[in-house]
């Protein structure tokens, strides 16, 4: 009867054992597999924080404040429109200028012509064009200062300078005060001669000149 008691409750037990041991295993199993799982994460602790957990004092985690950006708007300046008087002196100003400068300019090429034609003329009186047509206008004018100052037999000189044109017609004149006799009858007397005995013959065609000039002293004697 004992041994029946003892093989019952060794029975018992290991039917017991054999239906918590799966119940046993699964809990060991679900801690097994809780501690491979877990993450350890190491971490510095900040020294502000540190500092603050040994004085107890309360942390307030500051967060950087955002620099300030100042945006400056473009501003557009626009020009102030000018008054009528300041427009119509600006227009006069500048309009005076350009005349000013358009004169410049043409003085400026009138001088380069004369200068040129001045040059030119030099070395045309060279030729012997020049020199025959200078004799023969020459003549023309004495003879008619002979006829003018026939009843007048004052002495004097005068200086005559005067342009014709490429038909030989008279230009202008200019007589030299400062060089010539101060007697007037004389100067008129070459004068009226000089428009008396114009127009002359025609510039030679060599010459290639539109105007010439010529200067001619006068001697008058008894």
């Amino acid at each position: 009867m004992e041994i029946t008691l003892k093989s019952a409750f060794v029975i018992s037990v290991l039917i017991h054992a054999g239906l918590f041991a799966p119940l046993y295993n699964k809990h060991l199993l679900r801690q097994e597999m809780e501690k491979k799982n877990t993450v350890v994460v190491d971490y510095v602790i900040l020294k502000e924080i540190a500092a603050a957990i040994a004085t107890n004092k309360e942390v307030v985690l500051k967060t950087p404040a955002t620099p300030r950006i100042d945006i400056q708007k473009e501003i557009a300046v626009k020009p102030q429109p000018a008054s009528p008087a300041e427009t119509d002196k600006r227009k006069s100003e500048k309009s005076g200028s350009l005349k000013e400068r358009t004169r410049s300019r043409k003085k400026d090429a009138a001088k380069d012509t004369a200068k040129e034609a001045a040059r030119r003329e030099v070395q045309l009186k060279q030729r012997r064009d020049y020199v025959s047509y200078y004799q023969l206008i020459r003549e023309k004018i004495r003879s008619r200062l002979n006829d003018s100052r026939q009843y007048y037999t004052h002495e004097g000189e005068v200086y005559l300078s005067f342009v014709l044109t490429q038909n030989g017609s008279l230009l202008s004149y200019a007589i030299d005060r400062s060089k010539s006799t101060q007697d007037e009858m004389l100067l008129h007397i070459t004068a009226t001669s000089l428009k008396a005995a114009s127009p002359f013959p025609a510039l030679p065609r060599s010459l290639s000149m539109s105007r010439m000039s010529f200067n001619i002293m006068i001697s008058f004697k008894k």
